[in-house]
């Protein structure tokens, strides 16, 4: 009995030896090629400055994730004489994006982030007669999507150009305001989305600049969804964003 059970487990440990032993030589042929190619991807960039070169040298790793955050300004974009003036408020964003990035320098991602946005309003038609001042102050769960291209602009600074959708979900959204036509003026705070639209869907665009995995670039976004059926007002702003990417594979 006890040299049946050896004879197996002999057996067993032979069958997975065998394709163990395969995978480690396929994997040491794998390391030895890529060392070659990045051995010749170095000896041809030092030559001619190759930016392919360049690139297939830096992104043999293909996941990669960036953990972000900025700030910029942002505003509603009017699209009617009926939507109340604004002017730009502060605005800034916390989360992380992951993308995949093909050997031509193309690249498919998405992301998900913490994301406040504040406007000014000099004059509101939300109670239309009534000069109001204040501000307005929205913060959404951001899901932005990606595709876009990465190509080196140096040695060691790669560019990348991303475009995409996103979808944004509101979290909490005020308005506080002043109306200096009420004598004395009169202090007043409306939920914001509690008749205004909740979520957003729009475009956003990103030029990043990448030094040895320290990223930081600019990023401009316009939503679609009218705020308010009423309305003819969108999201809009502009960014600085820093971060740092992390190698996933």
């Amino acid at each position: 009995m006890k040299s049946a059970i050896a004879a197996i487990f002999i057996t067993v440990l032979l069958c997975l030896a065998v394709p163990m032993a395969a995978h480690a030589r396929k994997r040491a042929a794998e390391k030895e090629e890529k060392e070659r190619r990045h051995a010749e991807l170095l000896e041809k960039l030092d030559k001619d400055r190759d930016s392919n070169a360049a690139r297939l040298y830096e992104w043999e790793r293909k996941w990669d994730m960036v953990v972000t955050a900025g700030f910029g300004f942002s505003t509603w974009l009017s699209h009617s004489d009926a939507v109340p003036l604004t002017d730009p408020g502060f605005s800034w964003n916390a989360g992380l994006r992951t993308c995949y990035v093909y050997e031509n320098g193309w690249t498919l991602g998405f992301g998900a982030r913490y994301l406040y946005l504040s406007i000014l309003n000099n004059v509101t038609a939300m109670e239309q007669g009534m000069g109001l001042v204040g501000r307005t102050e929205q913060s959404y769960l951001d899901i932005p999507m990606y595709a876009g291209f990465r190509f080196a602009c140096t040695r060691r600074v790669d560019c990348q150009i991303l475009v995409g959708p996103y979808v944004s979900c509101g979290i909490d959204g005020k308005i506080n305001f002043v109306n200096y036509d009420l004598t004395p003026p009169e202090q007043k705070t409306i939920e914001l989305f509690e008749g205004m639209n909740r979520y957003d869907v729009g475009l956003n665009a990103h030029l990043d600049f990448d030094v040895r995995n320290f990223v930081f670039g600019f990023e401009g976004r316009v939503g679609f969804l009218n705020l308010d059926g009423g309305f003819a007002m969108t999201n809009g702003g502009v960014m600085l964003n820093f971060g740092y990417r992390f190698h996933l594979n």
